[in-house]
């Protein structure tokens, strides 16, 4: 068989360390310093305007949480609006039914004040996340 082959050079059954694995005793000492000193110079140039960038993105993506939160419940209020007027529109046709949809009416109303704590968290989360990320 050719992957039990010792002279195989698509063998991949050693027991050396995984390829992902970083190896730093066969790496050349002079590549790795220079890959240092490159990173540190690129990181050091982006510097105060790769902060603030990551910042604006940070910020754009709690405000567009925001935006989605309340959306949703716009949403649902639009949603429940609409079943409580057609649940009082058939309590009135019919008044001996109107036991039936007292459920429906308290559902949506139910609805509506969790798109409301869900609004209030998803706020307070977005607050958080940007008030706490570092701006420089």
């Amino acid at each position: 068989m050719a992957g039990n082959d010792d002279t195989d050079p698509n063998d991949n059954t050693d027991t050396e360390a995984p390829a992902n694995s970083l190896v730093t005793k066969d790496l050349n000492p002079q590549i790795v310093q220079a890959v240092d000193m490159t990173n540190s110079v690129v990181l050091g140039a982006a510097g105060p305007e790769a902060a603030g960038i990551a910042y604006q993105k940070v910020a754009q993506a709690a405000a567009f949480s925001v935006q989605d939160a309340t959306d949703y419940l716009r949403n649902i209020m639009t949603i429940a609006g609409t079943a409580q007027g057609v649940c009082l529109q058939l309590m009135i046709e019919n008044p001996a039914l109107a036991a039936e949809y007292t459920p429906i009416i308290e559902a949506a109303t139910g609805a509506v004040t969790s798109a409301q704590e869900n609004f209030g968290a998803v706020g307070s989360a977005a607050g958080t996340v940007v008030s706490s990320f570092p701006r420089s």
